[in-house]
């Protein structure tokens, strides 16, 4: 129950970084997370910097050149190393640290942090099936356990139904053991015969006419490449 409490938090904790803007670096932002960056209210103290420091380096298992931090006002946390000459920086601008996110990813990270505090000298392990996996954030967990998960799983996408073989079709949706039937009512009193024809008819021009004239009257957001 304990190691199901935890994924559960740290599959949330995971969501919240893979929905944020995708200018922040996901390793820095979990690593400030779990440092307890985002409870500084007006400063990142030097204490929660070194700490930063060794995550970082610890997560991208460098011995080549380690992470130094750095917090200014107005610029947010910038973290750096050097390598081979070249200087890799990363950010995180002061508008995150302001943000409901960063505050339910710092009240997530304080109920897991004992399982995930700093210890250059151990490593935690998830193991299952004589399988043994790293996990010294909740990130790792969850990737180890979705990947325990995709074991003996083989995935396939099709375009529609008439793709599948006969054994793929009834696995998938003939079976009334385990379907599941949908019932969809469209409205009497609109006549959708033209918008069917034009969406699923032969002519482009009026399919794309449809989406951009959706676009414009803001029916419809989609990311369009024509």
């Amino acid at each position: 129950n304990d190691l199901l409490d935890l994924i559960s938090k740290s599959r949330i904790f995971r969501s919240i970084i893979k929905g944020l803007p995708s200018r922040y670096n996901s390793n820095l932002v979990e690593v400030a997370a779990l440092s307890g960056a985002f409870n500084q209210q007006n400063k990142i103290s030097d204490d929660i910097l070194k700490i930063i420091s060794e995550r970082m380096t610890e997560k991208y298992n460098d011995d080549e050149a380690e992470w130094v931090s750095e917090y200014e006002e107005g610029n947010g946390l910038t973290v750096k190393r050097k390598i081979r000459g070249v200087f890799e920086t990363l950010s995180l601008g002061p508008g995150i640290f302001r943000s409901p996110d960063a505050q339910r990813l710092s009240e997530l990270a304080n109920e897991i942090i004992q399982y995930f505090a700093l210890n250059l000298d151990k490593t935690n392990i998830f193991e299952r099936g004589g399988r043994d996996y790293k996990v010294n954030s909740p990130c790792e967990l969850v990737e180890a356990v979705l990947s325990e998960g995709r074991k003996g799983l083989q995935v396939q996408r099709y375009k529609g139904l008439g793709e599948m073989n006969a054994d793929q079709l009834w696995d998938t949706t003939l079976d009334p053991d385990s379907r599941r039937l949908l019932k969809v009512k469209v409205d009497e009193g609109i006549d959708n015969s033209e918008v069917f024809s034009d969406l699923m008819g032969d002519e482009v021009i009026k399919r794309r006419e449809f989406i951009q004239e959706s676009i414009s009257s803001g029916d419809l957001i989609v990311n369009l490449d024509i």
